[in-house]
């Protein structure tokens, strides 16, 4: 499970069973921010409550992590999961399919650029460590 660096430390101070303001002071945040992060652990763990929390989150099998680009939780198939998301255009989605149509390859990784003033997509062989250009845009 990823967690911010907050939620992390929210989570220690409630499996040793600290109140909101035990943890509000000992983090020097607002009794809000913890309210809040507590609220995201209960989402992202799918507990009632805090019982049920201290149940399923195992601080063993924690990641924190702070702003990770393209990642997000996303319900699938019932369960909370970190997934990665890009936006990817249909011009970007039909250069690809023609990419593939003309590669006996089965396995590539897509790279997505932005940069303030342009849009790649670039695709790499991770046998051959080849990248290709796939779709290239000036943007405003």
């Amino acid at each position: 499970m990823y967690l911010t660096e907050e939620e992390f430390k929210v989570l220690s101070g409630k499996k040793i069973g600290l109140s909101n303001h035990e943890i509000s002071k000992n983090m020097k945040i607002s009794v809000t921010a913890v309210k809040v992060a507590y609220h995201n652990l209960l989402s992202k763990y799918e507990a009632k409550d805090i019982m049920e929390l201290n149940r399923k989150a195992n601080l063993k099998n924690i990641e924190v992590a702070e702003n990770l680009p393209y990642y997000d939780y996303e319900k699938i198939e019932g369960h909370k999961r970190l997934v990665k998301k890009i936006k990817i255009t249909k011009e970007e989605v039909l250069a690809l399919a023609n990419f593939f149509k003309n590669t006996q390859e089965n396995e590539f990784e897509l790279i997505s650029y932005s940069h303030s003033f342009c849009k790649s997509v670039y695709v790499k062989n991770p046998k051959t460590q080849d990248i290709t250009e796939i779709h290239s845009e000036i943007t405003d």
